[in-house]
């Protein structure tokens, strides 16, 4: 099977426009970089290796030519979470949806529960409202190192943001404090997100530092990431990811800069042999987004833009490797947070075809194309467009299952409408499929797995490595007894995985047919 890598770099922030219920959420007017665009003003961006990825051809962006010929698969992904914070954004990456969006506090947190939290710390508090970071330590940055108070505020996000100078309260004290507040916050008042913020230096002028530091809530669902380390392919975090997923099938090295990030992008790329690469470049949103830096946005985006020939450099003939975002983050509003938005889908690889991809529902879609990449378990949410963009890798798994599913769709089930597909690999690689072709006499009636194994014998095939059956149902059901003993003509150790719409088993014919007949035992 071919070495695969997928990454998904989510340039934190970087919305593409407004969402169809963007204007519910209070962000009227948000348009990240179509805005950005505008206010500088010359004519518009010049970002001529994202144009050519196709960076501008599915909703204008002044300065990138709509019509330029695309060298990567490209669109748009509209959210499906209610919310527009980096948890809800990133969790929706990886195929987990939530019901509801978690909970704000625009008015400040309850004051029981802030007493609560001074009483577990050993340490008052300050502020508690909806601030600018910057803004409130400058306004409180003075008290706080004269009380050793800690400085506690919100924003439009789901956050309990603990503010603390670190000449004052030493890290590790800060952090134990958000770990206070992490178990505090869940069930009634869970927020996303608990997030420490030291700074330093003097009044006048407080700088926050690097040692931030996120306590994310648990994925309520099963992530990618679950299903990538259920497959034993190797995952490698660049930026918060990790604290995202609450450190879940995730480690990760954090970047306080965008320049960090692509380093060790580049890192990864060079030195991994197979596996997902997963990264958050943060100052899109954390630098300049919060802080309304249109400039800084600007120069970002060049940056970016100069780097990608380094990416593209070091793209292995099957790598596929996708740029969106987790919302909007619109330095041109008088806002400061987030902003509901759909985000860029740019993918990008030497075997990717560059297709228009058109509006994705979800931004799920890229978390289940990257499953199938890989040949894991479908995720719960999320239509896969690795087949549109024909995408590297491939193969093993991912051919086997898309090829059973074409010949489940086939099925002639007229009585039971459970439609079957079987897809068996043989040794030299050749794929063989099949699906049921049911009888009104009952007896009659022919399995897709024994389909499957006569094209294999027309077509020569006498020694068999896999069959995946597909069914319409969870969880997948196993073969009959009838196919597991005519497949073990052919051989015990053939692999034997149903595959349902979100969850798949796995056995050895060994272990399903313990006691079959074959010629040794007969001849004994």
């Amino acid at each position: 099977m071919t070495k695969r890598r997928a990454a998904i770099i989510v340039l934190d922030g970087l919305g593409i426009g407004p969402a169809p219920d963007t204007a519910a959420y209070g962000d009227a007017g948000s348009d990240t970089l179509g805005n950005v665009a505008r206010a500088v003003g010359g004519g518009g961006l010049r970002l001529p290796n994202l144009e050519k990825l196709g960076l501008g051809k599915d909703r204008s962006i002044p300065g990138l030519a709509p019509g330029i010929r695309a060298t990567a698969a490209h669109g748009i992904a509209q959210p499906a979470s209610p919310g527009k914070d980096s948890t809800t954004g990133h969790w929706e990456i990886c195929g987990v949806l939530l019901e509801r969006a978690f909970r704000t506090y625009p008015k400040g947190f309850p004051i029981p529960l802030l007493d609560e939290f001074a009483r577990r710390t050993g340490r008052g508090w300050l502020g508690n409202t909806a601030a600018s970071g910057t803004a409130i330590i400058a306004e409180l940055g003075a008290e706080h190192q004269r009380t050793g108070k800690w400085i506690v505020y919100t924003s439009a996000d789901s956050v309990f943001q603990v503010a603390a100078h670190e000449a004052t309260v030493p890290l590790d004290e800060l952090y134990r404090a958000c770990v206070v507040a992490r178990e505090i916050l869940m069930g009634e008042h869970a927020v996303s997100r608990v997030i420490a913020r030291p700074f330093e230096g003097k009044p006048g002028d407080y700088r926050r530092t690097a040692h931030r530091k996120d306590f994310s809530i648990p994925p309520v669902g099963t992530t990618l990431l679950d299903r990538l380390a259920e497959a034993g392919v190797a995952r490698v975090g660049i930026g918060k990811v990790d604290d995202l997923f609450a450190g879940r099938n995730i480690a990760s090295e954090h970047t306080p800069t965008n320049g960090d990030a692509y380093r060790l992008i580049e890192r990864a790329l060079d030195t991994l042999d197979t596996g997902f690469v997963f990264v958050n470049v943060i100052e899109f949103d954390q630098t300049w987004g919060h802080r309304n830096d249109v400039a800084g946005f600007h120069q970002g985006l060049a940056e970016l833009d100069a780097w990608v020939p380094h990416l593209v450099a070091r793209l292995r003939p099957d790598d596929m490797v996708m740029f969106t975002a987790d919302h909007g983050n619109d330095p041109t509003t008088p806002s400061t947070d987030h902003s509901r938005e759909v985000v860029p889908v740019l993918v990008l690889g030497p075997k990717v075809k560059p297709v228009a991809l058109g509006t994705r529902r979800t931004f799920a879609d890229m978390g289940q194309t990257v499953a199938e990449f890989f040949g894991v378990t479908r995720l719960a949410a999320g239509t896969s467009f690795l087949r549109e963009v024909g995408g590297g890798g491939g193969g093993g798994m991912t051919d086997l299952t898309a090829r059973a599913r074409d010949a489940m769709r086939h099925a002639w089930a007229p009585y039971s409408e459970f439609k079957v597909g079987a897809a068996i690999e043989a040794a030299d690689g050749k794929v063989y499929v099949g699906c049921n072709v049911e009888s009104a006499s009952y007896g009659l009636t022919i399995c897709a797995e024994r389909m499957a194994l006569g094209a294999a014998v027309v077509g020569g095939a006498r020694k068999l490595k896999r069959v995946v059956v597909t069914t319409e149902v969870d969880p997948p059901a196993a073969p009959c007894g009838a196919c597991r003993q005519l497949l073990a003509e052919f051989g015990l150790d053939l692999e034997v995985i149903a595959v349902g719409p979100t969850t798949e088993r796995r056995w050895t014919l060994a272990a399903l047919l313990p006691d079959a007949f074959t010629k040794e035992t007969l001849d004994r």
